[in-house]
């Protein structure tokens, strides 16, 4: 089986630049981290395939933020995504930054260790350019550029900056309440969050999170999915609560009351019998249930 012939960092160091010059969604970056971390775990291979519940699982992100983020990377030329039919997980294809130069290698290997001869090469080769460096230079810049995909900028949904202020008082608040030095993984997923929900709610869901004392990004996570289903709660608002239903203790009290006051007025013949021969005592019985 083909597999890819690349290294873990040079990957990151080249994706790192590549965004200078290409600005992409939060989502996006965080669904690129994902995908070359598990093929890195399938000893890089060329192809291989990933549910979806598992990039789900992993980013933090919904479905629908995966797949747009995910058309993004496609469109950048950054990866490969290969639906398949039923419910058979899509193949996917790292298409990598930086290259390994085995040819370089197998060279220098041919030399066999004679920096002599090595020298002499050298020292012709600069003769032949006249010791033209920036020359040379610009040479090694066409080759590593060569390797490093260049494509239209690709701004987010609504433009917005992630150095502006809502995003830093998201951070702000996360690094005072739930981990004082995020790292890569979390920052980006911060970004996605802001990006999906916005500044202001993400706040409202790390101060909700600290009172519960439920300190995780994937907590955070689940509040702001629930706040998006059913809307916003605010803990602090009082909630109006039901009258509750007198008790059969407090019921027969009641009952106890109004039989002491009946036999007190009929003692001193003040009432009469509405409904003529009721005896008052079945009418306790009757009202709560309890034989007298």
């Amino acid at each position: 089986m083909e597999r890819l012939n690349i290294k873990y960092i040079d990957q990151i160091n080249a994706f790192h630049g590549w965004l200078l010059t290409n600005p992409v969604p939060a989502s996006a970056r965080i669904v690129w981290f994902s995908l070359i971390h598990f093929c890195n775990k399938t000893g890089w291979k060329a192809e291989f395939n990933l549910a979806m519940s598992v990039l789900e699982t992993d980013t933090g992100l919904s479905r629908r933020t995966i797949e747009r983020a995910r058309s993004i990377l496609q469109e950048s030329g950054l990866i490969h995504v290969k639906a398949r039919a039923g419910n058979q997980s899509p193949i996917y294809k790292i298409i990598p930054f930086v290259r390994q130069y085995d040819a370089q290698s197998d060279a220098q290997s041919a030399t066999g260790g004679h920096d002599d001869a090595q020298s002499d090469a050298q020292s012709d080769a600069q003769s032949a350019t006249g010791g033209h460096d920036d020359a040379q230079s610009d040479a090694q810049s066409v080759a590593q550029s060569d390797h490093i995909p260049r494509h239209k900028d690709i701004k987010t949904k609504d433009n917005r900056v992630y150095d502006d202020v809502g995003y830093k008082e998201v951070l702000k608040a996360y690094r005072k309440n739930i981990y004082p030095m995020p790292g890569e993984m979390d920052l980006e997923k911060l970004k996605a969050m802001v990006d999906d929900f916005g500044s202001d709610i993400v706040v409202k869901a790390i101060d909700r999170a600290v009172t519960r004392n439920k300190r995780s990004l994937a907590y955070i996570h689940g509040i702001l999915k629930s706040w998006q289903t059913g809307g916003y709660d605010d803990e602090n608002t009082a909630q109006p609560q039901p009258t509750p239903r007198n008790s059969k203790k407090e019921a027969i009290d009641v009952v106890n009351r109004l039989m002491a006051e009946y036999q007190a007025q009929e003692q001193k013949g003040e009432t009469k019998d509405d409904n003529g021969n009721i005896d008052p005592a079945s009418d306790w019985s009757f009202a709560t249930g309890v034989q007298k």
